[in-house]
């Protein structure tokens, strides 16, 4: 895996937070992320979201922390996505990814989920367009390893 270092602005802006607040990547210095752009309305994503809690509970003890971040309106649609973390008993951190946090994500690829790999240094390792329950868990828990290991250090 090759680390990239993603736009600076990127993880300097400030996303609302499902809890309340106002979050901002560089604020997980330090851990691998799992980034991920959802929104309740997406059937992949859906499916997607019960290997993201068993993610979330391995992760959190390795220094790892996954970060769901909604397309919908943090005012609009707050309820209908609190209904819906709610009901999938979702176990990570939620945000809205607004405007500028979802265009710098997304690079003008429309599609959801997407899901980013962060190593410790805020660096990306990994994008992935999409879910496939067959291959997908497979693959992140590949960067994910990698990044929690000694590969996450260069």
């Amino acid at each position: 895996f090759v680390p990239i270092d993603p736009p600076r602005p990127l993880m300097e802006i400030r996303f609302p937070t499902l809890e309340g607040g106002r979050k901002r990547l560089s604020d997980f210095h330090g851990e691998v992320m799992v980034v991920n752009l959802w929104a309740t309305w997406c059937g992949p994503c859906r499916k997607e979201i019960p290997y993201l809690n068993e993610l979330a509970a391995t992760l959190g003890p390795r220094g790892g922390r996954v970060i769901g971040l909604t397309t919908e309106h943090p005012t609009k649609d707050r309820s209908r996505v609190r209904e819906f973390v709610d009901s999938l008993e979702m176990g990570y951190l939620i945000g809205f990814a607004g405007g500028e946090v979802a265009n710098y994500l997304t690079q003008g690829r429309s599609v959801i989920p997407q899901t980013y790999v962060f190593d410790r240094q805020g660096r990306l390792l990994r994008h992935f367009v999409g879910f496939n329950s067959q291959t997908s868990p497979l693959h992140l828990r590949a960067v994910i390893d990698h990044a929690l290991g000694a590969g996450a250090s260069q």
